[in-house]
């Protein structure tokens, strides 16, 4: 019976320069990045700092993963940057860099759960809202900030207030509904904002 445990390629953990990391870029890396990634990634580095390592093959001594980060450490004259050594044969590590971004990005998303966690996530940063925005809006969740929400009155003259957040598409296909109460209870105001 075969050993059903994954072996650990992990050999160690330390810092390198961002200068000494960039003439490690893998020469087959194939993943570009584009200037709202950079923005955004950059923000997040700077709100909150590091959090994930860039990984080094010492086989090679290639960088398989973070060259993002590592240009940005090296624009902005980081010291260091944090790195995961790996020990991977040139096959092995070639499998990796063509795999790991992909893997990552089959994950699904649980509209629910990201619709409670962008309504903990509070930025100054434009780029980061925007991506949170767009990432929102592509499941159907547009996000309103506080300093977006349309004001209200403290008193209320209706016993109910019912508040729908929606996009223009949900709109759409509910907007009979919502025109078909405000024709039937006179009582009833409609506020699409």
């Amino acid at each position: 019976m075969a050993d059903s445990s994954y072996t650990n390629r992990i050999v160690g953990h330390g810092a390198e320069s961002p200068k000494d990391l960039s003439k490690m870029t893998h020469p087959l890396n194939w993943r570009v990045h584009p200037e709202t990634q950079k923005h955004v990634l950059n923000d997040v580095l700077r709100d909150v700092g590091w959090v994930q390592q860039v990984v080094v093959n010492k086989t090679t001594n290639h960088l398989i993963d973070g060259h993002l980060r590592v240009a940005l450490a090296l624009e902005q004259k980081a010291k260091e940057v944090p790195v995961v050594y790996v020990e991977l044969s040139e096959e092995e590590e070639s499998l990796v860099l063509a795999t790991l971004d992909p893997i990552s990005a089959m994950a699904e998303m649980d509209a629910a759960k990201l619709r409670l966690l962008l309504d903990n996530v509070h930025t100054g940063s434009a780029a980061i809202q925007e991506m949170l925005s767009n990432l929102a809006g592509d499941i159907g969740i547009i996000p309103i900030l506080p300093d977006e929400m349309p004001p209200r009155d403290t008193k209320l003259d209706s016993e109910c207030l019912i508040e729908i957040r929606c996009n223009n598409k949900t709109l759409l296909a509910i907007q009979d509904t919502l025109d078909s109460w405000q024709a039937e209870y006179d009582d009833c105001t409609i506020d699409i904002s």
